[in-house]
Order: C-alpha cells, then sequence, then structure tokens
C-alpha cells in the first residue's frame, strides 16, 4: 500500500521539460501531493520509516535521479529541458521541506515558552 502512496506522487507525465501555465510560479501538483503526505505521515509519527522499517518518507522527499537507467548510469539521451524541469521540481521540494522544518520549530518554541509561562 506505501509503494502504491509513493508511486501517486510522481507525475511522469509532468517531467516533459515543458513549463505548465499554472507551473510558472507555483509549486508543481505532484512536489506539492509528496509534500502533503510527508507532512501528515511526519506529524503522526516522526521516525515514520524507523518504526516501519521502510523508505516511505524517504522516498517522497527525494527525487532520485530521474535521469539515470535503472541501472543507476546517467542516461545521456536525457533533454536538458527535462533536467532543468527536474533540478526545478527539486528545489520546490527542498523549499518546501526546509518551510515545513521551520514550522515545526517554531510551533516547538511557542509551546515551550507558553509551558514556561504557566
Amino acid at each position: 500500500v506505501l509503494d502504491a502512496i509513493v508511486d501517486g506522487c510522481y507525475d511522469y507525465d509532468d517531467d516533459d521539460g515543458e513549463e505548465d501555465e499554472n507551473e510558472n510560479e507555483t509549486t508543481s501538483s505532484s512536489v506539492q501531493r509528496r509534500l502533503s503526505i510527508s507532512k501528515a505521515i511526519l506529524t503522526t509519527e516522526p521516525r515514520f520509516d524507523v518504526r516501519t522499517k521502510t523508505s516511505t518518507v524517504a522516498e517522497l522527499l527525494s527525487m532520485g535521479d530521474a535521469t539515470a537507467d535503472g541501472d543507476g548510469k546517467k542516461n545521456k539521451e536525457v533533454d536538458k529541458a527535462v533536467e532543468s524541469n527536474i533540478k526545478k521540481k527539486q528545489k520546490q521540494l527542498m523549499d518546501g521541506c526546509l518551510s515545513y522544518l521551520e514550522e515545526q520549530i517554531l510551533s516547538c518554541a511557542i509551546g515551550s515558552l507558553e509551558h514556561q509561562a504557566l
């Protein structure tokens, strides 16, 4: 089931190198889906992958090398536009992860301050 969730988060057709008009300024839908699912899992259980002995969250938060062949070797025939689009999505994903971590740190700090005030 977890593999199906992870696989459903990738827009393989979305990496054609062409920018969609709604993707110009906003995060792509596949990146948003992956961040949303990761946030939900990590909010419930921060050590999800360790507890379940899976790599679900790790896979959701990494783009992998979509320019590699199945054996991990670089595919030389990958179009530069496709590679550029993949890098753009990797940056969007990392920006989203950092924002989430900032929110979590601030939430913990505020909660600690409120507890001390009591």
